[in-house]
């Protein structure tokens, strides 16, 4: 007898659930569609997106360098727009990274091009870290126009994303006061230490 008022209070908590949803989507107001030249529009919460259509190859790199280290990349920037394109490429710092990458390492060239539709741009992106730089990993990108995407904090749409690991090799440093001894079974033993720095 449990175990069917158990069922039956079960069945009747799901129909009241249902019956509720139901009536919450009733009492909605449905969003009445925008008529312009007779053609049923609806609106859209976003606003409009009109960007200029670049191709930026590659969009990813990654390097390794040492602290006074350089390195060289070539990007290929691709008008695939129907207009003539301004670029003018600059460095923007990740808002995310916990290192702050310098305008200065950075140089590009050449420093700015005027893209003719259905034509390339290349450009050279020599990275230069100095001697006094912190080490880890910084994230800067390198922005070819000014466009912005207005739904992400800011995310510029045309840009080249750089994945840089700026590291030292570990230094290991043997002391010299090494002692030799014999053991009970006539080994030799060496006993010394060692840091890494």
């Amino acid at each position: 007898m449990n175990k069917y008022t158990t069922y039956m209070k079960c069945g009747l908590l799901v129909l009241c659930i249902l019956a509720a949803t139901n009536a919450a989507h009733a009492q909605a107001p449905i969003e009445e569609p925008l008529t312009v030249n007779d053609e049923m529009m609806y609106q859209v919460p976003y606003p409009e997106m009109d960007y200029t259509k670049l191709q930026i190859k590659p969009g990813y790199d990654d390097m390794q360098l040492k602290p006074g280290g350089s390195d060289t990349i070539t990007v290929t920037v691709t008008n695939k727009d129907t207009m003539t394109i301004t670029s003018v490429p600059k460095v923007v710092s990740a808002y995310y990274n916990e290192l702050i990458f310098e305008e200065e390492w950075i140089t590009i060239t050449p420093a700015s091009a005027e893209i003719k539709p259905d034509s390339k741009q290349q450009f050279i992106i020599e990275v230069n870290i100095p001697e006094d730089a912190d080490i880890g990993y910084y994230n800067p990108q390198v922005a070819f126009t000014d466009e912005m995407d207005p739904m992400a904090y800011p995310m510029y749409i045309h840009f080249m994303q750089l994945s840089l690991n700026v590291w030292t090799p570990p230094n290991i440093q043997i002391e010299t006061s090494m002692v030799a001894t014999e053991n009970d079974m006539g080994w030799i033993c060496f006993v010394g230490s060692f840091k890494v720095r």
